[in-house]
């Protein structure tokens, strides 16, 4: 079986080139057993992979007593609006009834091609002093904005940006060197130029104070490492990672963590999250009974339907985690 990972995390890659990925980097791991194609030191944007690790810091916080995850938003920026007595738990779990993004978004988009970058704390405190729900809370509607509110506050409690407390709080202590929202001139040279699905290159994208919501840069190598911690009783986040994985809302056909999405895979429970920015797609996931985790990053925005619809990196890296845990449960019997 183990030859069939050897196999398939080389397939998995060609799949999506296929797809018109010039770049992919996959990575695999079962127990201490590591596989790996492509540059595992190359860069990518993660996108939305990056509330993973927001949700990892907002556990932090919670088991060093900094914050609860009941707290509502009023009680750490008094000047939002009354109504906004979403909790933190519900901006982590999309369940606050925010909208995607904030009323006054288009105000301060004058690029589409690089669409946070003009978006300023100025704009974040206006938008929450008149901010509504859309749904009622409980509901899952996938927000932006709800992760950007979520970092701010984190960033409020903890007294440094955010980008300082997820490298001290999560990053430093697992040794990911190359996870950053802003990367130095080495790092820099090694980000990769992202494409659209039609394949044209297209900028970086900025974030500024949505950092939270998807402005990590990182590699397979340090995403998988990210991966292997998440079970690990020795990894110094281990109270954290659990808290973060464990169901805090349930729906229909997937529960939430703390930013992480959990979903059945052949009678397994899947803990994963994908992202997509204007030139990069990603998917980061784990089965904890199994010890299996797939990073796939490849240097290839998603069209609309395959952002909503048929996902092929996500569809992909699936796949692989199937053959890791299946390999899992062969050496366990």
């Amino acid at each position: 079986m183990t030859a069939s990972i050897a196999r398939a995390v080389p397939e998995a890659a060609r799949v999506l080139a296929a797809h018109g990925a010039r770049r992919v980097a996959v990575a695999a791991c079962l127990g201490d057993d590591v596989w790996t194609h492509g540059e595992s030191d190359d860069i990518y944007e993660l996108g939305s992979v990056t509330k993973v690790f927001v949700g990892s810091l907002l556990a932090d916080f919670a088991e060093r007593g900094l914050v609860s995850v009941d707290d509502t938003v009023v009680q750490h920026l008094p000047f939002a609006a009354a109504e906004l007595g979403v909790t933190l738990a519900e901006l982590a779990t999309h369940t606050s009834g925010l909208p995607r993004l904030p009323d006054n978004f288009r105000e301060f988009m004058p690029d589409r091609r690089d669409p946070f970058a003009a978006y300023g704390e100025e704009a974040l405190v206006a938008a929450l002093r008149r901010a509504r729900p859309v749904r009622a809370a409980g509901r899952h509607v996938y927000s932006n904005f709800g992760f950007a509110v979520l970092g701010y506050v984190l960033a409020c409690r903890g007294g440094a940006s955010l980008g300082r407390l997820i490298q001290e709080r999560v990053c430093a202590p697992l040794s990911l060197r190359d996870t950053s929202f802003h990367l130095d001139a080495e790092r820099a040279a090694r980000l990769v130029t992202g494409h659209t699905w039609r394949g044209k290159a297209v900028p970086h994208w900025s974030y500024g104070v949505f950092d939270a919501a998807g402005a990590l840069k990182s590699t397979a190598r340090d995403s998988l490492q990210f991966l292997r911690a998440q079970t690990r009783a020795e990894s110094p986040l281990a109270r954290a990672f659990l808290r973060a994985r464990t169901q805090t809302w349930r729906g229909r056909s997937f529960s939430l963590g703390l930013g992480w999405f959990l979903s059945q895979l052949d009678g397994l429970v899947e803990v994963w999250h994908t992202g997509a920015t204007g030139g990069f797609a990603s998917y980061a996931g784990f089965v904890p009974d199994r010890d299996a985790g797939v990073v796939v990053l490849v240097d290839h925005g998603l069209s609309l339907w395959g952002a909503f619809v048929d996902n092929p990196v996500e569809r992909s890296a699936r796949r692989l985690l199937r053959v890791l845990a299946a390999e899992a449960g062969a050496r366990s019997g």
